[in-house]
């Protein structure tokens, strides 16, 4: 009767753990402004969707043990390994996600996550937009034409300050090996960009 007793109360405590951390962590994305970014949201499922499946297992495994009030049978060492396995599983599952939500929470955790944040929110602008679009036409020109000028150069800067990092680089990627491999010929006379 204790045994079936404290393994009815791991599962009720477990469960408990498991929803709060579950909750905490699909609530957390709420608290920020209204951006959705579809691998986030996969994430935040996907995580879910562990838990529930250990928490599932291990739900399972104390219940065949223990149904209806029989004592298990000392021969129901397989049941045993099954619950063992299961509160292995959840305690694992549960120490990466906790892993994960207090890392979130670090100084580094937070610049990544307002950079998320910001670049999400720059690329819907439409001031963002139109310097890519700008950006992009000036360098795609200056790789057909064979040639950088002052103009290129000076139209550049102008649409780079309101690119983000990843649309520079993409920019830079299309660029700077033309130029490397003479393909464009620079002709500015101070820097580059």
């Amino acid at each position: 009767m204790t045994r079936q007793y404290n393994s009815k109360w791991l599962t009720i405590l477990a469960v408990g753990i498991v929803l709060g951390v579950g909750t905490l962590s699909w609530l957390t994305p709420a608290s920020t402004p209204q951006v959705t970014h579809e691998n986030i949201e996969t994430r935040y499922d996907q995580q879910f969707a562990r838990l529930e499946q250990a928490v599932t297992t291990l739900t399972n495994a104390v219940e065949r043990s223990g149904s209806s009030g029989v004592r298990p049978q000392p021969t129901c060492a397989a049941a045993q390994a099954d619950i063992e396995n299961a509160r292995q599983s959840l305690t694992k599952i549960m120490r990466d996600e906790l892993h994960q939500a207090l890392a979130q929470w670090t100084p580094e955790g937070q610049r990544a996550r307002a950079e998320t944040i910001a670049n999400v929110q720059a690329l819907n602008s439409p001031a963002n937009q139109a310097a890519f679009q700008s950006a992009s036409a000036v360098v795609r020109t200056a790789v057909a034409a064979k040639r950088w000028t002052e103009e290129d150069a000076r139209a550049f800067r102008e649409a780079l300050g309101q690119l983000t990092k990843e649309q520079h680089q993409e920019l830079m990627e299309l660029l700077l090996p033309a130029i490397n491999r003479g393909e464009v010929a620079v002709e500015t006379s101070g820097s580059l960009f």
